[in-house]
């Protein structure tokens, strides 16, 4: 049976011939389909001629070609996450240290370094590190370091020492590597504007492409984020700088050796000052009395802790001296810093302050035992003149006057100590400056005669009065006596101090201070008055005195002057301004007058002192008043209860209630009594009397009081 030549065979039977295709570019096939589509293709094309083998083998070399660039990709994938992860990491750095070790340990998981060795060329001393991941002699670290240290551009004499570090997944059971092919070892500088600041170094297992690749970037990478660092860091070193060059301390750093590697301008004038007179110019082995080196050496040695002394200088001048450890890369001490300040006036200050504390509690002290002492001075004082006023002895009336003198003595001399305990708000009113130059000698004279000082006084009688605060008055003409006093003692003999009133030029007051003691040379004539200074040895005067005196005269629009002479003696003349026409001196005696008739009365006294009460209460019956006397608040409230009285004299301070108290239970109890209360008390150290006093519309009568000054009192209350 015969077949059509298209017709196909049977199984196993010849094939019709296919038509034979143009020529076609396989491997341009296959690069542009997938494998699989371009066999289903071919075999449309060209079934199982040679083309098809042609084909065929075409389809293996691109398969083998796209295996080994997508092998390449993802080796290049791999080193650009290990460089994006150096990147991030790097980015987390804040010191070069902290950079090299992050990059090192990348550099070991990624290339599988098993050393990596820094240089870090930008340090005053530079500074080598070697991060290992296996063991490896200390010869070829120091080779690696060696040439990385010249890869780093450093010119050294001799090699600095290896810092070693082990990285994560350090291998101690790796054997020592004991050589070091040069093949295996990648070392590359680190640039930073131009310079080589830094080196790094890698030992590789192998040096190959894509491990040097890695090396590379890594070069890039740190050399970005080290300039970062380094950026802040002189930013903040410069706004460091600018911050110590601002301080009035003396800061120094020096070397082990104390030598002066660097100073802010204060202490380079303190320098300037301290090199005086000294050699060698750029130690500090001793500033005044204070040998630095012991501190110095307790720094050195890593004591950890600051080390504080103070200094004295030659002249006067107290300095405290701290000394601190400059710690370099290890931590290893390499100097120290000083900072020295001039504490002389603080000194003084406190100096000063601690003797105003003890004034006050000086001053305190005085208050209590003034305090204490008025009662019994009221009954002396009240009974004297009682007694002398009944008797008609002429030798008892002496003896009796006597006795009221000096205890009116002894009354003036505590109010005058108590015009300086006692505070006082600054006032202005009519004076006499004869009266208050004479208060003050009066306060002074026994310590003056103790001292064998002679004192004269010329007081202008007619003298004007002025405008002042008689204590602060006070304390300047105190101040000016006790600066000839002690003149005049320390010159190891007798002399005097003359006292003098008078009017001036222009119409004004006058009151000088004259002195025989050595005076006051020229050289220190125009700094008497300045604060804190002062001619006396350290620990005798804060050099204050003057200038408070020159403070008080000028806030009274006065004027003081000195005059002294190289033969010595001083004067000082105070000049103040008169006070305005027809003023009236504050506190001057006036002329008694006639005791004027009164209506006899009945009288509370409640006074806890029993003297002081039977005192005022014999006072007031001698004048014909019916006189109850009480020590009690309770009793005297029973009293009131029982029978009215015209005035009630109560003492300020009574145990149980106060004063305020007491007059609302008055007024309560007797309506109107409230406002005949007289007010009586030992307290002449605080104002508190007198505001207690203005508060309730009362008079206060201060013990020990004059009896005349009780009787005018009791009057004014009787109306």
């Amino acid at each position: 049976m015969s077949k059509s030549p298209d017709s196909a065979a049977g199984p196993g039977g010849p094939r019709s011939a296919a038509p034979v295709p143009d020529r076609v570019d396989w491997a341009a096939l296959f690069r542009r389909t997938t494998p699989e589509d371009a066999l289903q293709e071919i075999a449309a094309r060209l079934g199982d001629g040679p083309e098809a083998l042609s084909a065929l083998d075409a389809w293996r070399a691109a398969r083998r070609e796209l295996e080994r660039d997508q092998r390449v990709l993802e080796a290049r994938t791999r080193e650009l996450a290990l460089l994006q992860d150096l990147g991030r990491t790097a980015t987390e750095a804040t010191t070069p240290a902290d950079l090299f070790r992050r990059a090192a340990h990348l550099l070991h998981r990624g290339v599988e370094a098993d050393a990596v060795v820094t240089v870090h060329a930008f340090e005053a001393e530079p500074r080598v590190e070697a991060f290992v991941a296996r063991p490896i002699s200390r010869d070829h670290l120091e080779a690696i370091a060696a040439r990385a240290c010249e890869a780093a551009g450093c010119r050294l004499e001799t090699m600095p020492s290896v810092e070693v570090d082990l990285l994560d997944g350090f291998d101690e059971s790796r054997r020592t590597r004991a050589h070091l092919p040069s093949d295996d070892l990648a070392v590359l500088p680190i640039p930073r504007k131009g310079k080589r600041v830094a080196s790094l170094g890698v030992l590789l297992p192998n040096r190959d492409e894509a491990r040097l690749r890695v090396v590379y970037g890594a070069i890039n990478q740190l050399s970005l984020h080290l300039d970062r660092i380094l950026t802040v860091r002189e930013a903040e070193q410069d706004r460091f700088r600018s911050i110590v060059d601002s301080m009035s301390q003396a800061v120094f750093l020096t070397d082990s050796g104390l030598r002066v590697l660097q100073a802010n301008p204060s202490a380079a004038r303190m320098l300037d000052e301290l090199d005086r007179g000294r050699r060698d110019r750029d130690a500090l082995a001793s500033i005044g009395d204070l040998d630095v080196r012991a501190l110095a050496a307790r720094v050195l040695g890593g004591s950890g802790r600051l080390e504080e002394a103070e200094a004295r200088l030659s002249d006067g001048r107290f300095l405290t001296v701290t000394l601190s450890a400059v710690t370099g890369p290890g931590p290893r001490i390499e100097g120290v810093v000083l900072v020295i300040a001039d504490v002389t006036e603080r000194r003084r200050l406190q100096e000063q302050l601690a003797r105003t504390e003890k004034l006050s509690s000086l001053g305190q002290m005085i208050s209590g035992i003034a305090h204490e002492l008025n009662n019994p001075l009221a009954a002396v004082l009240g009974y004297s003149q009682l007694v002398r006023a009944a008797s008609e002895d002429a030798q008892l009336n002496r003896r009796l006057a006597v006795i009221h003198d000096e205890a009116r003595r002894c009354q003036r001399i505590v109010r005058e100590l108590l015009s300086f305990a006692r505070r006082h708000e600054p006032e202005r009113k009519p004076l006499s400056l004869n009266e208050v130059a004479g208060s003050v000698l009066r306060l002074v004279g026994y310590q003056l005669r103790v001292d064998n000082i002679e004192v004269s006084t010329d007081f202008d009688p007619d003298l004007p009065p002025v405008l002042g605060d008689p204590h602060e008055l006070q304390q300047g003409i105190l101040n000016l006596v006790t600066n000839a006093q002690h003149a005049i003692r320390e010159a190891g003999r007798s002399g005097t101090i003359r006292f003098s009133t008078g009017r001036s030029r222009d119409g004004g007051v006058t009151l000088a201070v004259a002195d025989d003691g050595p005076g006051i040379p020229e050289q220190h004539q125009s700094k008497i008055f300045d604060p804190f200074f002062t001619t006396k040895k350290a620990g005798s005067g804060t050099g204050l005195g003057l200038s408070i005196v020159y403070g008080i005269i000028t806030s009274h629009g006065g004027t003081i002057e000195l005059e002294s002479s190289p033969a010595g003696g001083a004067r000082f003349t105070i000049t103040l301004p008169c006070g305005a026409r027809g003023s009236t001196v504050a506190g001057a005696e006036r002329a008694p007058e006639p005791s004027a008739p009164s209506r006899r009365g009945t009288i509370l006294v409640v006074d806890d002192e029993e003297s002081v009460a039977q005192l005022i209460s014999e006072a007031l019956a001698a004048d014909g008043h019916r006189v109850v006397e009480c020590n009690r608040i309770p009793e005297a409230l029973h009293s009131v209860s029982r029978e009215s009285f015209d005035v009630v004299l109560v003492d300020l301070r009574m145990p149980g209630m106060d004063a305020e108290a007491f007059r609302d239970e008055l007024e309560r109890r007797r309506p109107g009594l409230g406002k005949r209360v007289l007010l009586i008390t030992g307290d002449t150290v605080s104002s508190e009397p007198e505001e207690l006093a203005r508060r309730m519309e009362l008079r206060v009568l201060h013990k020990p009081f004059d009896i005349d000054d009780l009787r005018e009192a009791v009057r004014d209350a009787l109306g």
